[in-house]
């Protein structure tokens, strides 16, 4: 029996597959880069206000779902969690 090692998945990338998406098939769907959604789930790339509501659209969650799972993701990768355009603030500004 072949056991396949999976790597832990950030708290972004868990809204992902618990919506039923790849990273491809999400990426498709949000007119993205898969590399630009694996960035943004990996907390290397910041996530501007409206990738973060279309990926609350897609995953069927609320916005503060998503930007709490941005700010869950960029702490797990030890980067920051306040500046500009990181999903921190509420409104319209940034996430």
């Amino acid at each position: 029996m072949v056991r396949r090692r999976y790597k832990a998945r950030s708290p972004l990338a868990m809204l992902r597959v618990k919506a039923g998406y790849t990273q491809a098939e999400a990426s498709m769907l949000m007119q993205l880069a898969t590399i630009s959604l694996a960035g943004y789930e990996n907390g290397i790339h910041d996530v501007t206000f409206g990738i973060g509501e279309q990926m609350a659209r897609l995953y069927k969650v609320s916005f503060e779902d998503v930007r709490q799972a941005v700010i869950a993701t960029k702490e797990a990768a030890g980067r920051q969690t306040i500046g500009k355009p990181l999903m921190v603030m509420s409104g319209a500004a940034a996430l």
